[in-house]
Parts: structure tokens; sequence; C-alpha cells
């Protein structure tokens, strides 16, 4: 997936970037901590406070493969291996960066460097700012920076619809403006106001219109094998329970068990993939649409309805589900062409028809009428 460049529109950031710089400027605070989830922008937002910043500031990257090498997130600052001179190092090339010093993805920041930073915050010679992926665990050698009483913590919410609308509007600058909030309101819903999922999306629709095809919101081929790539990584267990989860959109968690085991959709739910939300019923969604388009697409038509089978059957003969759940497993067996109880049909009729849904009530209603379903139906 491409990177974020200063060409491409920034949009929905500006209040967190302004805020941001004052935290920066202020100096009771030694550091500011940026989370979010991946894709969000955390990085991009980063990349535009250090381009407005005076001063270049000294960026850090850290990352999982340098994270076991010592002074790794430093190797093109340093060039010793002795901790004082290399603190000295440091610390003129934060000198010369104003003082400011970036550290993108920092949960993967050595030891060593962690132990260099700290000691310039220590001695007022150095402010941090960090990003990091919200849920990322943090190596006991970042607590000073994470728990400090001069830190302060910024969760970057996804961006919002108007922002979205903006995006389009300056990407899209000739489409008509009807069109442009109707693409705006499909882009909204299928990225979730992520970042990258919304500049890949967007850049794919910038292309077809370029080209003179018609403007229809898909992700890009390459966007889907990268996430199928991940999914793979994370295991058949974590791909089975977002499956689950992502055949009929979201699904209590009594009936993804029948599919999926305990342990599999923890692991699913710990590494983002699935969102359980508790309570009195408690359900399983996909942590984003575009995982759950990713996760189905890999399975085949004959494994897809063998899985709406048997999702959509443990739902109706869960008695603790909801007319809601009701309908909508219904509705998926029958455009699966899979055999439904009369009565399960009829009652999924009358559902769809108080949701003023007439149309889907009619088809189910005849459905259950081809079903031998009497005058009820």
């Amino acid at each position: 997936m491409s990177t974020c460049s200063p060409a491409w529109p920034f949009v929905g950031r500006g209040a967190a970037m302004d805020q941001i710089r004052r935290d920066l400027d202020d100096r009771s605070l030694d550091a500011v901590v940026v989370s979010a989830p991946a894709g969000t922008g955390k990085t991009r937002l980063a990349r535009e406070v250090a381009r407005a910043a005076p001063t270049a500031p000294l960026w850090l990257q850290a990352s999982p493969a340098a994270a076991s090498v010592p002074l790794g997130a430093l190797a093109d600052v340093v060039d010793v291996e002795d901790s004082n001179a290399a603190f000295r190092q440091v610390e003129a090339a934060a000198a010369r960066a104003g003082g400011l010093v970036i550290v993108d993805d920092a949960p993967h920041l050595d030891p060593q460097t962690a132990d260099l930073l700290h000691r310039l915050v220590s001695a007022g010679a150095t402010t941090v700012l960090a990003t990091a992926r919200s849920g990322e665990p943090v190596g006991r050698w970042l607590e000073w920076l994470w728990l400090g009483e001069r830190t302060r913590h910024h969760e970057l919410d996804p961006i919002d619809e108007a922002s979205i609308e903006t995006l389009v509007a300056t990407v899209l600058a000739d489409v008509e403006r009807s069109r442009q909030l109707d693409l705006a309101r499909t882009l909204e819903a299928r990225t979730g106001g992520n970042a990258l999922f919304l500049r890949e999306l967007l850049t794919a629709l910038a292309r077809r219109h370029r080209d003179g095809l018609e403007l229809e919101v898909e992700a890009p081929p390459h966007l889907m094998r990268v996430l199928q790539a991940r999914l793979e990584d994370a295991g058949p267990g974590v791909s089975r329970s977002l499956q689950t989860a992502a055949i009929l959109g979201a699904v209590a968690l009594s009936a993804a068990r029948r599919a999926c085991s305990d342990e599999a959709i923890d692991a699913a739910e710990q590494d983002g993939w699935l969102i359980v939300e508790d309570g009195p019923r408690a359900m399983a969604r996909p942590a984003h649409p575009l995982y759950a388009e990713a996760a189905l697409a890999a399975l085949s038509v004959a494994e897809r309805r063998r899985l709406t089978r048997t999702v959509a059957t443990a739902v109706l003969d869960d008695h603790g589900s909801t007319g809601s759940e009701r309908l909508h497993a219904t509705t998926a067996l029958v455009d699966v062409g899979s055999p439904v109880r009369v009565a399960d049909l009829v009652s999924a009729a009358q559902s769809a028809f108080s949701a003023l849904d007439h149309d889907l009530a009619a088809r189910l209603a005849i459905a259950a009428i081809a079903d031998g379903g009497g005058f009820e139906a």
C-alpha cells in the first residue's frame, strides 16, 4: 500500500494537530503520545507536525525488525557502541532538531534507544512526540514515557463524514455535488473513517474517473491481498472467527461458538479483527467492514454457502435470538437456497413487514407459502 505524500489532502485532523502543537510547546510536558488503530493516520499527523515545526525534528522510525537491535532506531544517528558517546551524539542531533524527537511506532523501540531518550528527556534537552497503534503492548523500558506524569495522551478518532466530504470534493472536484455526497457516504460506511483505507478506495475512484469508468466504490485488489495476507498470518482459527461473524454482519457469541472455538474467537478479538460487545446478548462483529470483505472474499462459493447455513441455522436454533437476528438469518438461508422451517419464514416475514420492508416481507411470505405455509403466511 502506498504511503501518504504531502500532495494528498490533509483533512479531519486540524484540531488534533493544533492541540498537539500546543502540548509540545507546554513546558510542563515532556512527551505527547498519539494512539490510534492501524491506518487511522497517526504517522501522517506526526509528519504534518514535523513539517510545521520551525526546525526539522529528529525522526526515529521504530519497527519490529529493529526492536531487538541495540540502538536500532538510532542507526542513522549514532556510529558508536559506547552508551555515553551515543548519548552525546543523540543529544547533539536533538539539539540541531530544535529539541523535538518524533518516534513513530514507539512500542517497537529497542530498550537502549528508549533509555537514551529517557536520559535526554530527564535532562530537559528533548520533548518526545510518539505514535502507537491502539492496544499495542508496551515494554517496561517505555513505562517512563507511557505512564509519566508529564506525558499527555491523545487517541485519534476516525475521519468524520464532513471531512470525508471535503476530501471527495477535493479529489473528485469535477464530479457533480450530489454524486460527491453519495460517494462520501459510501466511503464512510466502507472505510469507517480509517485514513489509510479511505485513501486507497478514493485513489481507486479517482483512477476510475480518469479512465472514464463508472464511479463504483471498490477496494483495490492490492489492498485486499494485503489484508488477506495479514489474516493468513493470524492463523486459520482467527480467519474462521472473522468469517463467522462477517457472514451475517454480526453474530451472537452463542451462535459463533457453533463454528469456532472460544480460543479462536478470543485471539481474533485480541488481534483486533473482531469486536465483542459484552452484555446480556454478547455479539461479535468484524472490527472493520473491509476486514469482513477480505475474509469473505477468501471463501469459495460453496464454502460461503456452507458457512451461511451453519451460522444462520445456529441463530434460528438459539431461543435467545432477537427478531432482527432471526430475520437476517432467515433471509440469508433463503438467499443461498437452503431449506427453512415454515414457522421461521412466517415469523421473518412478519418482522420484515413490521420494519416496513414490504418487498422482503412479500418474498419471505411467498417462500413460506411455497413450502406449505397456510393462512398465516
